[in-house]
């Protein structure tokens, strides 16, 4: 085989083994903005800023996130956070949900939610982002009251998993 063959197959293999650490869709307006549309009783908008703030702590030196109260249009929302008056089918005790990790659209059971409405949404927001269930985390499949205050470093490195950042751009708390 030849030099240039060489020189060829090894560009070739390098380039399709390294990592990937671009956002899909990425564009070089960096970092880019997450809007987070609160559909929330005004009484309800500080605990949920609060909850808005964790994330955009934790995403800044890649994505801001910004809370929008009550948009009067959906289609500038990048994660809906919408009130609803009945509970979800298969799991009636859930106080929230995110439809399927990933999606965009985070319900919340009216009378429900109010118990702590930030952890709860930083919860939501984590699904929203690409976070799964895991015990003992923020992502914790059952809720404890007020325990999780902020994203922590498993549910922050599925978050960049899921989107394809690499991890150290990205910060979490401890508890």
């Amino acid at each position: 085989m030849g030099l240039r063959k060489w020189l060829v197959f090894i560009t070739a293999f390098a380039v399709s083994c390294g990592p990937y650490w671009a956002k899909t869709g990425s564009t070089t307006n960096y970092p880019g903005n997450i809007t987070v549309c609160l559909q929330l009783p005004k009484d309800q908008l500080p605990l949920a800023h609060i909850a808005v703030a964790e994330w955009d702590t934790v995403l800044a030196n890649w994505e801001r996130v910004i809370p929008i109260d009550n948009a009067p249009d959906p289609g500038i929302c990048t994660i809906q956070v919408r009130i609803v008056d009945k509970p979800l089918a298969d799991i009636p005790n859930a106080l929230a949900w995110c439809s399927c990790v990933g999606c965009r659209d985070i319900s919340r059971y009216a009378g429900h939610y109010e118990q702590d409405i930030s952890g709860i949404l930083q919860h939501e927001i984590g699904h929203a982002l690409g976070a799964q269930h895991v015990p003992g985390t923020l992502m914790n499949a059952t809720w404890e009251p007020n325990k999780f205050v902020c994203p922590d470093r498993t549910t922050v490195t599925q978050v960049a998993a899921w989107n394809h950042v690499d991890v150290t751009l990205l910060s979490w708390c401890y508890f």
